[in-house]
């Protein structure tokens, strides 16, 4: 059974040009946690869009200049069997790279994978998903939609429209092409609105906004929370009420309704 997992991982990486698996050793830096990592590298081409499901740990992606994927793995766990009973596959199909963490057995969920991937900066991103960790992404393209059960999510310098939603963890995103939606349970948003194509909302049920809107958006606004008043940055909109305020930017073609439950609001221009 040694290294079963990762080798079974290796083994449904189609495009994989190499590897390098670490023997499991003590975390000396995490308790007597064991830990084990390793290297990866994949041809993608300049269309191999990208998708990822970690179950229990961050995902972070980085665009890098280089025409293949690299992907970093780090399996936390309390004993050597969990951390084998944990495996990182990989699979590139339909012009698609998919990374998907599984866990075999019981013992395996008490044991955290961390995932760090460098991809081409023209290839698309496409989905990136954990049940349980933060995901970070910057300096990347494609249309992305990041969504967590329980993480932060952080956008920066991504050439295309982002769908962002997260039931416990604060969300930022800033440089981005365009906006599709951005939903927080619980955290606070930090969000650069570009460009919408199609209605957006952008709420939170327990947190504040912050949100920079384009001098050439085209949209009909609406600003709503429970309890505390609106702030407005070089932005006409008008009160309707003492926690509400909505107005027409542009041609007002779409909506954009921002709403927090328990929290503050504040609109400004994004900087050109």
């Amino acid at each position: 059974m040694e290294r079963r997992a990762f080798i079974a991982g290796v083994a449904a990486g189609f495009g994989l040009v190499g590897g390098c698996l670490s023997p499991i050793q003590v975390d000396n830096g995490n308790g007597n946690r064991m830990r084990q990592t390793e290297h990866r590298t994949h041809d993608v081409g300049s269309e191999t869009s990208l998708r990822v499901h970690n179950r229990n740990g961050p995902v972070t992606v980085r665009g890098h200049e280089e025409t293949t994927a690299t992907l970093d793995i780090e399996i936390r766990g309390p004993t050597e069997r969990s951390i084998e009973a944990v495996s990182v596959k990989t699979d590139r199909s339909d012009n698609r790279l998919t990374v998907t963490t599984k866990y075999d057995q019981t013992d395996a969920e008490r044991v955290d994978v961390s995932l760090l991937i460098g991809y081409p900066n023209g290839a698309p991103i496409e989905r990136l998903q954990t049940n349980n960790g933060a995901i970070k992404v910057r300096d990347t393209a494609g249309d992305p939609k990041l969504a967590s059960q329980n993480g932060s999510l952080s956008v920066k310098n991504v050439d295309g429209t982002v769908a962002l939603s997260t039931n416990n963890g604060s969300i930022v995103a800033r440089d981005i092409g365009g906006l599709r939606g951005a939903t927080a349970s619980n955290g606070s948003i930090e969000i650069d609105v570009p460009s919408i194509s199609n209605d957006v909302a952008v709420h939170t049920d327990n947190g504040r906004i912050d949100a920079a809107l384009a001098r050439h958006l085209n949209a009909t606004v609406t600003a709503t929370t429970t309890h505390t008043p609106i702030d407005l940055h070089d932005i006409a909109l008008t009160d309707d009420g003492p926690t509400t305020v909505s107005g027409t930017l542009g041609k007002g073609t779409h909506t954009l309704t921002f709403e927090t439950n328990n929290g503050s609001i504040d609109l400004r221009r994004l900087s050109a």
